[in-house]
Order: structure tokens, then sequence, then C-alpha cells
């Protein structure tokens, strides 16, 4: 087995790490990519690998879109003076944000 913390090769029979002392998984397997070919299964694998999923991942380019929405908004306010949509977007905005982490 392979700690998941460490990454030391502990024998199959051990419950904890001999290097950091922490639990072994046992369903935790480094995959062999030897002569495999990409695709959607091995990608997706390797996502699930760095703790990467498609909801983290949407998650993350929806967190993005919010902020360039608002870059955006700041920018064409500042060019044309016109501040006061900031004073409703920016609170809007965050409630949205707010929201979603629910």
């Amino acid at each position: 087995m392979i700690c998941t913390s460490c990454g030391l090769e502990n024998s199959d029979d051990q419950r904890f790490c001999n290097r950091c002392g922490r639990k072994l998984q046992s369903s935790f397997t480094i995959p062999d990519m030897d002569g495999e070919e990409e695709g959607p299964a091995v990608t997706r694998l390797r996502l699930e690998m760095l703790g990467l999923s498609r909801l983290a991942i949407g998650k993350f380019l929806e967190a993005w879109a919010y902020a360039l929405a608002l870059l955006a908004v700041t920018l064409w306010c500042g060019r044309n003076e016109l501040y006061w949509p900031l004073y409703v977007i920016v609170p809007v905005l965050g409630l949205m944000l707010w929201r979603r982490r629910f």
C-alpha cells in the first residue's frame, strides 16, 4: 500500500505508515500508465488523484466568471464615470456567492 500523505510504499499487511504514522487506505493505488491511451477515464482518474472533480472545477470556473463580470462592470463604470451601478451589483453578487456556499 502507498501512503496518501508521504507516498512511501508499505507492505499490504500494515495499517499505519512506517514514515509518517498516518493510517493507510487500502483502496489507494497508483495506476500503471504504461501502454494505456489517454481518454476520459484516464483523465478523470488523474483529476481524482489530484483531488479535483467536475464539481470543483465547475465552482472554480463559476467563481472566475463572477470575478470577470464584476471587473467588466467596474471598468465600464470607471470609463463612463457612472458609479451608482456598483452600489447595486456588488451586494447582489455577494449574496449570490454567499448563497452558492450552501
